[in-house]
């Protein structure tokens, strides 16, 4: 499991790439699947990271996920589908072997993305404080 290359590594990317908690819980689920069901597939930050902006996936200036399927299917070389569902619609949800999730919390005017059992991260003022907003579920088919 990639939770502890993900755990808190956005705090220390803060200063090159703020807000980036979105594209890095997209990292930690396409990691996940890779080795869950041993695709073979690796990548490391900087090529996801160049790829992303090059793409236009993720925005340059804005460091806002503008395509976060086409960086999972490319990542992980496999066709993804995107789920979104509130917190009271996934509350009887099971989530299956080729499904992965992300959360995303509002605090006011923030946001920010983690997986449900850990944090890209660590310390979050908008999940210690906010509410969650929605669940993205990803599928790959």
């Amino acid at each position: 499991m990639s939770r502890t290359k993900y755990e808190g590594l956005q705090n220390r990317l803060m200063q090159i790439a703020p807000e980036s908690c979105f594209f890095l819980t997209l990292l930690s689920i396409a990691e996940d699947f890779n080795a869950d069901f041993r695709t073979g597939r690796t990548f490391d930050l900087a090529d996801a990271l160049n790829k992303a902006l090059q793409q236009g996936w993720l925005g340059a200036k804005d460091n806002m996920m503008y395509n976060d399927v086409a960086l999972l299917e490319w990542l992980t070389g496999r066709p993804a589908e995107k789920q979104v569902m509130d917190a009271a619609q996934f509350s009887g949800y099971t989530v299956q072997a080729n499904e992965y999730t992300a959360v995303k919390w509002r605090k006011g005017k923030g946001t920010h993305f983690r997986r449900r059992t850990y944090d890209v991260y660590k310390g979050s003022q908008t999940v210690a404080r906010g509410s969650i907003e929605a669940i993205y579920i990803y599928r790959f088919v």
